[in-house]
């Protein structure tokens, strides 16, 4: 989960702590495909809001 309070979209740092394929939650869209473990992965929140993911892992 990420969230910003801001009035602007920030676009920022994130780790997933596990590979796989991000659904984001809240509106369906901004979702991640191959994302690697444990490495650097940019995200954008839009302005005075958020973002849930949930994985899918490719095992």
């Amino acid at each position: 989960m990420a969230l910003n309070f801001g009035d602007r979209d920030q676009s920022v740092p994130f780790w997933f702590p596990i590979a796989g394929d991000y659904q984001e939650e809240l509106n369906g869209e901004n979702n991640l495909i191959g994302v690697p473990s444990y490495s650097e992965y940019w995200v954008t929140i839009p302005s005075n809001y958020g973002s849930i993911w949930t994985v899918t892992t490719n095992t």
